[in-house]
């Protein structure tokens, strides 16, 4: 089966940190740690040279960009595409070279002289909020234009506020806007249910991050246990609505 995956670290940490994903999935990250609005907005006016830049970070700077991710869903054409909205309230979105680009660590590390004095296009939360739903209803109209066959799945991910350390003892993650931005999470989680074939979600509560994880201590970066039970839930829901079981 052919995942594609339009979200962050979230998604990809339930695929990536599985075994058995290389026996029953092919996934390709179609976009990655983008917001929605970015990926909305039309290719930058200028070229920018990025013959330089590192494989990884070359593909989310070209995506941010040039929007490749359009051709990116043509060429992969999978089965199904999930989406996260975990980035849209983790990053900043700016206007960059006639366009609206996304303003993560990977943007900062090879554009930052660019983006010195860059600040968010919206700092409103309802303005925001307006915005993220008009381009994520874009977002999913397109692929089902590219992909009429696929199954648009939600993966309905929280932040994440706790994380166990070496020696087992939960801990906080330290982020002041914490609560703010979960928060908003939800909501637009919650929104984003009604434009999508089928949700995956779990008590946030029961989860926590791990100080060991491969790519460290972060809000959105689940211990393993997560992405086992993501991983089975999804296949679940996927058998029920491919081969029945929903009336």
């Amino acid at each position: 089966m052919k995942i594609g995956i339009i979200g962050s670290e979230a998604t990809r940490g339930i695929f990536i940190f599985n075994s058995i994903e290389t026996a029953l999935y092919n996934t390709e990250i179609i976009s990655y740690q983008t917001t929605s609005i970015s990926n909305a907005s039309p290719p930058v006016e200028k070229d920018v040279d990025l013959t330089s830049l590192p494989t990884w970070d070359r593909k989310i700077v070209e995506n941010n960009l040039y929007k490749v991710w359009v051709q990116r869903l043509k060429n992969f054409s999978p089965s199904v595409v999930i989406f996260d909205f975990v980035s849209d309230v983790m990053y900043s979105s700016i206007n960059y070279k006639g366009s609206t680009i996304t303003k993560n660590p990977i943007i900062l590390k090879n554009l930052k002289k660019d983006l010195i004095d860059q600040a968010p296009v919206l700092v409103s939360e309802e303005v925001f909020f307006s915005s993220w739903l008009s381009a994520t209803e874009q977002l999913i109209k397109a692929t089902r234009e590219i992909c009429p066959e696929a199954l648009i799945v939600l993966h309905s991910a929280q932040l994440l506020n706790t994380y166990i350390d070496k020696e087992g003892i939960p801990r906080k993650v330290r982020s002041d806007d914490y609560a703010t931005k979960n928060l908003l999470l939800k909501r637009m989680n919650i929104e984003a249910e009604a434009l999508v074939d089928v949700v995956i979600k779990s008590d946030p509560l029961k989860f926590h991050g791990h100080e060991l994880h491969p790519w460290g201590i972060g809000v959105a970066k689940y211990e393993t246990k997560y992405n086992t039970h993501m991983l089975g839930l999804f296949a679940n829901k996927v058998l029920e609505r491919k081969f029945g079981g929903i009336e």
